[in-house]
């Protein structure tokens, strides 16, 4: 029976593709998927070292356990075959017990010592994956940090540059500032003249104020000397408003009874008119009596007629008498009360003229009494 080197792989066909195959990219030794890409630099080359068989640390761990499974198989079969030799030989051969004894010591040494070796071995692969992982960890950083110190680096450069160039705005801001404070220096200058040259004009406007009030208070004495004459003058507007009034209401009064009287006129009037009209049916009475008794009625008619023409005449004669007066002095009466109404609107149009003009002198009385002391105000203020 032929041995099997320690490390070698399951016998029969391997079903992951040939990592040489340059169609196929690079599998992994245990499970046949694919291997992540490798590392690169900044340079976009692959970092430097021994390329990785294993897609990952299982697949790694997993061909590992199986490496050791085929070791301790094949000292297994070592020790069978040594076990079924010295089983064989030991019933006629027992001086080779001790031999046998003793190789059976120095094989379970050998076992002893391949397992020492192969766990030793594994340790020693255990610990080179280790340190290279932690070197391409320590690449990685590397990069990163050489990244970093790229990107520190431009942004000092900018940040220089941002210096420099607020270094020259606040150059500029300075001249500026100064420029601009030797502009507010000759401002304060001419407004230090202008405030001089305002107090001179306020002392001497105040001067004139002084004078404006003395003409004033003269003002206000004539305005109430007027005033106190508007005043009586306005009293005797409103005595005669009154005594018009009073008139007005007597003629009025007057109207009334003339209006009455009429009335009692017009019903005088058709008392006659009614009296007549009674005559007139006694005469047409007398008519239809006229002729049954013709002639002893036609004297009485003849008379009847007569009387009936003259209460007719006096009848309308005094009723146009009446009348006529009646009319006349309610025209008269009419044309008093229509008089005294006009003499009564315009003493109150007089009245309301005198209290408004009273309105306004007292307005401009008030106004020439403040103005004094705004005028002193204003001097204070100056002052």
């Amino acid at each position: 029976m032929p041995d099997d080197p320690p490390n070698a792989e399951p016998h029969g066909p391997s079903t992951a593709p040939d990592m040489t195959d340059p169609e196929v990219g690079p599998v992994c030794a245990f499970c046949g998927g694919p291997m992540p890409p490798a590392a690169l630099d900044e340079h976009g080359h692959r970092k430097a070292g021994r390329p990785a068989r294993y897609c990952r640390k299982a697949c790694a761990d997993a061909a590992s356990r199986a490496r050791r499974q085929r070791q301790a198989a094949t000292i297994s079969a070592h020790l069978a075959a040594a076990t079924q030799l010295s089983d064989t030989a030991r019933p006629g051969l027992s001086e080779l017990t001790a031999v046998l004894t003793e190789l059976t010591r120095q094989l379970e040494q050998a076992q002893n010592g391949a397992l020492a070796e192969v766990e030793a071995a594994e340790e020693e692969a255990a610990e080179a994956r280790n340190f290279a992982e932690a070197a391409e960890q320590r690449a990685t950083q590397a990069e990163r940090a050489h990244r970093q110190a790229l990107a520190a680096e431009r942004a000092a450069q900018q940040k220089r540059l941002e210096s420099e160039r607020r270094l020259e705005d606040t150059r500029t801001d300075a001249e500026r500032t100064r420029t601009e404070a030797w502009q507010q220096v000759a401002e304060h200058e001419a407004a230090r003249g202008r405030a001089e040259a305002a107090r001179d004009a306020a002392l001497s406007a105040r001067a004139d104020l002084i004078d404006q009030r003395d003409t004033a208070l003269r003002s206000v004495d004539e305005l109430r000397a007027a005033q106190l004459v508007q005043a009586k003058q306005l009293e005797a507007v409103r005595r005669a408003l009154a005594e018009a009034r009073a008139a007005c209401d007597t003629h009025t009064a007057r109207l009334t009874l003339v209006e009455q009287a009429l009335t009692e006129t017009v019903a005088d009037k058709e008392m006659l008119r009614e009296q007549v009209s009674a005559a007139l049916v006694r005469a047409e009475t007398a008519e239809t009596e006229r002729d049954r008794a013709r002639a002893q009625a036609e004297q009485a008619a003849a008379e009847a007629r007569g009387e009936i023409h003259n209460l007719r005449a006096d009848a309308d004669r005094q009723l146009a008498l009446i009348t006529a007066a009646h009319q006349a002095e309610l025209a008269a009466l009419r044309a008093s009360a229509q008089d005294a109404r006009v003499r009564a609107e315009r003493a109150e149009a007089q009245a309301d003229a005198a209290e408004l003009q009273r309105q306004v002198l007292a307005r401009q009385l008030h106004d020439l009494r403040a103005e004094p002391d705004i005028s002193s105000a204003a001097a204070g203020g100056q002052t």
